[in-house]
């Protein structure tokens, strides 16, 4: 995903109540609200909304007012004033208020505003319709579509407006984020009153504001020239706004949704030496399921931190690129460009943090419950699979019992069975102090073992399990082989099991079956 440029700046409304526009120039040491709009002058407005309060205001410097909305602190952009008096004062809604009746009150020094009583809906699009350095549509590529540079059908544009409401995760506005925030609500865009399909909608990987961008693709048989494009989310509609459509599809470059945990695909901070699982559009094929140590394919390669990441596999059918981070990458927190180069252009405006660990489990998917997240584990020096008995025979596995160690079967495993655990996100890793280099995997036959410099813990059922090694699985970079045994005391079921590394804020959860 591109996101090149910082949310657009709204031309304000000027249709302000008349007693406002011919105050009297004098100091108005408690503040008056008249009237509050958004930035196309409606009344209906949403979370995370810059809006506008107008009324009469002290002249003073914009540091000497606050104001709440719903009893929240509100930040505040900028006040405008006019012959000695204050009479417009931009802030923004709170994300995590709740649609319904709601008041605003600004104070000056600590002097409060009458209460002024607004409503609040969920969502309430609004689209810039200024052009130029306010055009609301990019291309691919970062340039603004015109109509000497129109929008094609098939085409994935970028449309930046406002008014998407909350997010999902809530995030307070002025934190940073360094994953995207989709909408909580996802949003419906029409091109010429057909229906376009939404890629991406919410807000991108920056500080968290009142900007928002939807990713949506033209549709095919979107007629050219100036089509009415709409968006609507949660029953509200936006204004309407002209896209210019050619007839040509033109290349794009890649464009990054989503990167996320190789295993838990978990929006959070990733490791060097793991797995990543990038989302996105532009991704040439065929399918590559075995690319590994290969750094480019299909004319695709990816870079971190500028550094180019070993490709795992390219599943170009589902916009999805699975790379192994760079071994030699800084895991102290700081957050590292992520770009997908092509022949078309390299994506542009995504960012991952970085950690010493960032651990997800790997998991193994059961047909009779798919929210079951049933972590990847084997007997101990088998290949048989830690499953219950009714996720085993559902993926057609017989029961263990007289089986040899080489067949694949799957039966619950009992208090004091020792287990190997799959995981991604467990960082450096060394063999005699010799770290594991980028694009190389371990030897198959074991010789020599590469464990991680940080030792996982491990609880099952909230009991502390005994890990007696961490090491990078044998014969494959970025996967990860935790050996413990099941604590004594564990009961029967569904045994939830947690994974953390001491220092290191991100953990995962599943479960193992025991019996």
């Amino acid at each position: 995903m591109y996101f090149l440029r910082a949310p657009l700046r709204f031309a304000r409304w000027r249709s302000l109540p008349l007693a406002i526009l011919i105050a009297p120039a004098a100091w108005c040491q408690t503040p008056v609200i008249a009237a509050v709009s958004d930035t196309l002058g409606r009344t209906t407005l949403c979370p995370a909304a810059s809006v506008f309060a107008y009324g009469t205001f002290p002249a003073d410097n914009l540091g000497s007012f606050s104001a709440t909305v719903g009893g929240e602190t509100a930040p505040l952009h900028l006040i405008v004033t006019q012959a000695g008096v204050g009479y417009e004062i931009n802030l923004i809604i709170p994300m995590d208020l709740a649609p319904g009746p709601s008041t605003v009150v600004i104070s000056h020094d600590g002097t409060p505003s009458n209460t002024f009583p607004i409503t609040l809906q969920a969502t309430s699009p609004a689209i810039s319709a200024g052009g130029g350095e306010g055009s609301a549509f990019l291309h691919s590529n970062g340039a603004q579509v015109t109509n000497s540079y129109p929008a094609a059908p098939g085409e994935t544009i970028q449309l930046n407006l406002a008014g998407l409401g909350a997010t999902s995760p809530v995030q307070a506005l002025g934190s940073t984020s360094s994953s995207l925030l989709p909408a909580a609500v996802t949003p419906t865009v029409t091109v010429g009153g057909i229906k376009a399909t939404v890629q991406f909608a919410g807000q991108p990987t920056t500080t968290v504001g009142n900007g928002y961008a939807i990713l949506f693709t033209v549709p095919a048989s979107a007629p050219a020239g100036a089509d009415t494009l709409v968006v609507t989310s949660g029953g509200a509609a936006s204004n309407e706004v002209q896209l210019p459509v050619g007839t040509v599809q033109l290349p794009t470059a890649p464009t990054i949704a989503a990167l996320v945990n190789g295993a838990s695909f978990a929006q959070e901070a990733v490791a060097p030496g793991s797995f990543l699982t990038i989302y996105g559009t532009g991704f040439q094929g065929p399918d590559n399921l075995a690319a590994f140590p290969a750094t480019t394919v299909n004319n695709l390669s990816v870079e971190i931190g500028g550094e180019l990441a070993p490709i795992s596999s390219l599943i170009a059918s589902q916009g999805q690129i699975n790379v192994l981070v760079p071994s030699d990458l800084p895991g102290y927190g700081e957050s590292l460009p992520v770009t997908v180069l092509s022949n078309n252009g390299p994506s542009a405006g995504n960012a991952v943090r970085m950690a010493a660990a960032a651990p997800g489990f790997f998991l193994v998917a059961d047909p009779t419950n798919s929210s079951r997240r049933v972590a990847a584990a084997l007997f101990a020096n088998t290949a048989w699979l830690v499953l219950s008995t009714a996720q085993a025979s559902a993926l057609g596995l017989p029961p263990c019992t007289g089986q040899s160690a080489t067949a694949t079967c799957g039966q619950p495993a009992k208090p004091g069975d020792y287990v190997e655990l799959f995981v991604t996100g467990l960082g450096a890793a060394t063999a005699g102090g010799t770290p594991l280099a980028t694009g190389v995997a371990p030897p198959a036959s074991g010789s020599p073992l590469y464990y991680t410099v940080l030792t996982p813990t491990l609880t099952v059922n909230k009991i502390a399990a005994a890990v007696l090694g961490s090491v990078v699985a044998p014969g494959f970079a970025g996967l990860y082989q935790i050996d413990f045994q099941i604590p004594a005391g564990t009961p029967a079921g569904d045994a939830p099991i947690e994974i953390s590394v001491a220092g290191n804020s991100v953990t995962d959860t599943a479960v193992v079956a025991v019996q």
